[in-house]
């Protein structure tokens, strides 16, 4: 059994993160913040757009499987925002979307 991630609970934590670096996929937006020495931290959010109470719960289940399946070795902190139909694709794809996402952020982080 995969262990479930620390993760952000306080409104100003999330604000923080607004000014991290992020990507937009199909299924969700993420927001990075690298932290030196520390354990990773994730948010999950889903906003109401994306669908009623049943539909966004299971975009967050959705969700923090994969982060706990790809981001505990990770020193960051970070949010997954849930998108409209993330619900409809399939868990490969969205596994290869946050590789893909977590690849291209800590490539930005590198240049600047």
């Amino acid at each position: 059994m995969i262990r479930p991630l620390p993760t952000l609970k306080e409104r100003r934590d999330f604000l923080a993160m607004n000014k991290a670096a992020r990507w937009v996929t199909d299924g969700f937006i993420l927001q990075y913040k690298p932290n030196q020495g520390t354990n990773v931290q994730v948010g999950y959010t889903v906003s109401k757009k994306v669908g009623n109470a049943v539909v966004r719960n299971r975009v967050k289940r959705r969700l923090r499987a994969l982060a706990s399946r790809l981001l505990s070795s990770e020193e960051a902190t970070m949010v997954l925002i849930g998108r409209a139909g993330a619900e409809k694709l399939d868990f490969p794809r969205l596994e290869k979307d946050l590789r893909w996402a977590l690849r291209r952020l800590k490539q930005k982080m590198e240049r600047t």
